[in-house]
């Protein structure tokens, strides 16, 4: 009856200043919380355990009666003060419905959370010292952020800023009910929605996981392998467990790195059974073993670097302005060594290293500032020997940005150019970003070229055979090239805002995509592509703006089971993925300068793309793909049809595969068998491929396409589809 409030959440308390949680990061713990009216300076009355970039736990022992004296009340009645005693709630007179017992005006209680509203349950009325158990609380900072000034930070009921998660499973604390009476009722708490040993309620098991109702997983979906387990018997102090990891996915490694400023980018290596990773923060390199930091060297990088692993020596390669820096480490009983070689001009191009070319050491190209690739050995270990061995000037004082790389045979992009692997030089219109350097066969290869206004050129011998755009208002910057199907095509694979796309070299959409994310994120950064569970189905791991990792399985149009995981922060460097003997690793620094360390539990299939420049070594470079799921019929009937199907606006695309090049021609009538379309074009053999049909001009109805393939063999077949528009 407004007697006196209970405590405040834990959330308000932080929020002005009264209290500072004990905030962890992933690991193991045994933990003991302890009621704020018992605890000493040393013990943790709030626990705060982070869920990703928004979003925690925050946790807490309440008890309404801590010092087990009852509710000692001070009034004012006449001017005297007047101190009562209540050992219990008392249906006579004092409990949150009625006090009547309660004289004059009340100017203090020793216990706030005597009043905690919700707990008059019958075993209350007869035991007053009944704890309350452990709370945890739910907050969503990006909700209270975008809310708090209007006082609306939990107006939405399906999506509170601050909410209390019930032991239960059933959330109804603050919902409003209608009684068999007309009557609304609103939701209050009980003593099945704290946590604790004991706790009665049918879904209650104990523990609080990823699989348990409720669950761990934040708001956006994201699992963050957070396990709460063997909560406590009730008491002021109470304990639990907590550890991090799934059935599918293990939590290796959470460290705060010993880096103030903000990351650039990150690499890792397994070297004698340890994770080593490099990071770089603006001009300088740290090395980390374990997550320990063993070095940091000094105005070492300004570009991408390279960090591998030779002949059972850890190599870190790059460069600062014109000079070329090698680091190598052999093991922890040993000095590590460094190197430099002035290279005259500003290196501009990450380093690209190859280190199967000769038994003598590792040969290194970078690019520089006046558009030449200089090409270096390093030899020696521990007396490291460099060697300029070749000099090529591809480019006229435009300087190099990028090099990609196969046994020997590389290709370039300056700003506007191309250098191709035969020599030539193709000038394409819009700022050069990136490319790949695709096998094709033996003795061919195929380049992607990716320019501003999201242009993709597909380049082989210094001549364009194709080129495409990808209509979208993000500017796409990055990408990644894999085989995602073994159908005998490498596909293209980028983030487009809150989608996941890949094209084959056609340009055409390939089968289950784009991925969209259900909580309508973005994605960011570059794909990376491997088989994580080796189960010969390619995986493409992306990560979200809310510091989410998913596994999108391409073959199957599902995400990997485990998947998507929660990172803690927003992430500030393209992630990587490494292999040990036993599994596939998935490493990466979030925007709080934490290094995580995930296993995937199962032996490690093949990495087709690990890194922003496809791996460790920088190459971007991709292998022929596989056949072994390709189609040998000519037309296949259920590869011919059109998306999106109801067409509501604009156009649609007709689809089609055939098994070599053809001539196709479409034919679209209406039901009075009137053409109304007839559109002519080719097909690239081999993969699917796609016609716009532009329906802007055309009326609601039911409209047949005959589509006709006739191939350079003579072949020819057609397939009727029928395509509704609505408007």
């Amino acid at each position: 009856s407004g007697l006196f409030p209970p405590e405040p959440s834990p959330w308000e308390k932080i929020y002005l200043g009264w209290e500072e949680p004990v905030t962890v990061q992933p690991g193991n713990y045994n933990i003991t919380l302890t009621t704020n009216l018992t605890a000493s300076i040393t013990d943790t009355t709030i626990l705060k355990v982070p869920i990703n970039s928004s979003e925690y736990y925050l946790i807490e022992n309440r008890k309404r009666d801590a010092r087990k004296d009852g509710a000692i009340v001070t009034s004012i009645v006449n001017g005297v003060n007047k101190i009562q005693t209540f050992a219990k709630d008392d249906t006579a007179g004092f409990n949150s419905f009625n006090i009547e017992l309660i004289d004059g005006v009340v100017i203090d209680v020793d216990e706030y959370d005597w009043a905690v509203p919700g707990f008059e349950d019958e075993q209350l009325l007869t035991d007053p010292f009944v704890d309350l158990g452990l709370v945890i609380w739910h907050i969503d900072e990006s909700i209270i952020n975008a809310k708090i000034l209007e006082n609306k930070i939990n107006a939405d009921q399906n999506n509170r800023g601050i909410k209390i998660v019930e032991a239960d499973g059933i959330v109804d604390i603050g919902e409003e009910f209608t009684s068999i009476f007309g009557d609304v009722v609103v939701g209050e708490g009980t003593r099945q929605d704290t946590w604790y040993q004991g706790n009665p309620s049918e879904y209650y098991e104990n523990k609080f996981t990823p699989e348990t109702k409720p669950n761990t997983n934040s708001n956006t979906g994201g699992s963050s392998l957070i396990n709460f387990e063997n909560f406590s018997a009730v008491g002021n102090k109470m304990s639990f467990s907590l550890s991090y990891g799934s059935q599918f996915v293990e939590l290796n490694l959470s460290q705060k790195l010993n880096i103030n400023e903000s990351i650039n980018s990150f690499k890792s290596v397994k070297h004698n059974s340890q994770t080593y990773t490099a990071v770089n923060s603006g001009n300088d390199i740290y090395i980390f073993i374990n997550g320990q930091q063993f070095r940091k060297l000094e105005n070492f990088s300004d570009n991408n670097f390279v960090l591998t692993v030779y002949n059972n020596v850890l190599y870190l390669i790059t460069s600062y302005n014109e000079t070329f820096n090698v680091f190598a480490f052999e093991n922890d009983e040993n000095p590590s060594y460094t190197g430099s070689l002035g290279l005259g001009n500003k290196i501009t191009s990450p380093a690209v290293a190859d280190v199967t070319a000769t038994a003598n050491g590792i040969e290194v190209s970078v690019g520089d500032e006046t558009g030449a690739v200089k090409k270096i050995l390093i030899q020696g270990f521990p007396e490291l020997q460099f060697t300029i061995f070749d000099v090529d000037n591809p480019f006229s004082n435009e300087a190099v940005k990028q090099i990609s790389y196969d046994k020997g045979n590389y290709t370039a992009i300056s700003k506007s150019k191309f250098f191709d692997v035969d020599g030539s030089i193709v000038s394409l219109s819009g700022n050069i970003y990136k490319s790949a350097l695709i096998k094709e066969n033996s003795i061919t290869y195929n380049s992607v070229v990716l320019t501003s206004d999201n242009y993709f050129y597909i380049i082989s011998k210094g001549e364009i055979i194709n080129s495409f755009q990808i209509k979208s208002d993000n500017e796409i910057t990055e990408f990644s090239v894999a085989d995602l199907f073994a159908d005998g095509n490498n596909y293209i694979v980028l983030t487009n805002g809150s989608k996941l796309e890949a094209y084959n070299f056609e340009g055409t959409l390939a089968e289950g995509f784009p991925y969209t994310d259900p909580q309508a994120k973005e994605f960011k950064g570059t794909p990376l592509i491997a088989d994580l569970n080796n189960d010969g189905d390619v995986e493409i791991i992306v990560n979200t703006n809310d510091g989410r990792i998913t596994a999108y399985t391409p073959a199957e149009k599902e995400i990997l089971n485990g998947f998507p995981l929660a990172s803690g922060a927003d992430i500030s460097a393209v992630p990587q993925i490494i292999s040990n003997s036993n599994s596939s690793e998935i490493v990466l620094v979030n925007n709080d300068n934490y290094l995580f360390n995930w296993t995937y539990n199962s032996q490690p299939g093949e990495l087709l793309w690990n890194g922003k420049y496809g791996n460790e070594l920088n190459t971007s470079f991709v292998e022929a793909p596989k056949s072994t799921n390709s189609i040998s019929e000519f037309f296949p009937e259920n590869k011919v049809y059109n998306w999106p199907n109801p067409v509501y606006e604009g156009e649609t695309n007709i689809r089609y595969y055939v098994s070599e090049d053809s001539k196709i021609e479409i034919k679209i009538f209406d039901l009075a068998g009137d053409l109304v379309a007839d559109i002519s074009t080719d097909a690239a053999g081999g993969m699917d491929n796609e016609t716009k049909w532009n329906v802007t001009d055309i009326q609601s109805g039911v409209y047949f396409a005959r589509v006709q393939a006739t191939g350079v063999s003579g072949k020819s077949q057609y397939k009727l589809i029928k395509i509704a528009v609505i408007k």
